[in-house]
């Protein structure tokens, strides 16, 4: 599936579904791949500030730290992807949805109910955030 000219679904979640019994695991995976050409996007500093305001501050931080614009690009647009698509996995609120890190320095998904199972991989390659 394409969507938008440099947006592409390549990025692979498992995750749990809400049903009328509380959170269940689903019997099988679903996946969700987005792939996004960073190397393309030329942000304004406006479009910059608004993708910078979406994420978490220990986000922006992360995000800060880089000494090239292109893996400040493709890392902002991990964060954002990861967070967009546990919005729409999960149907949480996009404003509400926040990560922290795991011991292997894996973002984890803090949801109320959510239980810690919930999987997601970024990755970088070329000019792309898979």
């Amino acid at each position: 599936i394409i969507v938008g000219q440099d947006l592409v679904v390549l990025l692979v979640f498992r995750f749990l579904a809400k049903s009328f019994f509380g959170w269940q695991r689903l019997t099988h995976e679903m996946s969700l791949r987005w792939a996004f050409r960073y190397g393309s996007w030329r942000p304004t500093e406006e479009e910059w500030l608004k993708a910078c305001a979406s994420i978490q501050a220990e986000e922006r931080h992360r995000v800060g730290q880089f000494c090239y614009k292109r893996d400040a690009k493709a890392s902002l647009c991990g964060r954002l992807m990861l967070r967009k698509a546990a919005s729409k996995i999960l149907g949480i609120p996009y404003k509400d949805v926040s990560f922290d890190r795991s011991a292997a320095d894996k973002p984890r998904l803090i949801y109320p109910g959510v239980p810690t199972s919930f999987s997601v991989n970024i990755s970088h390659q070329g000019s792309f955030t898979i």
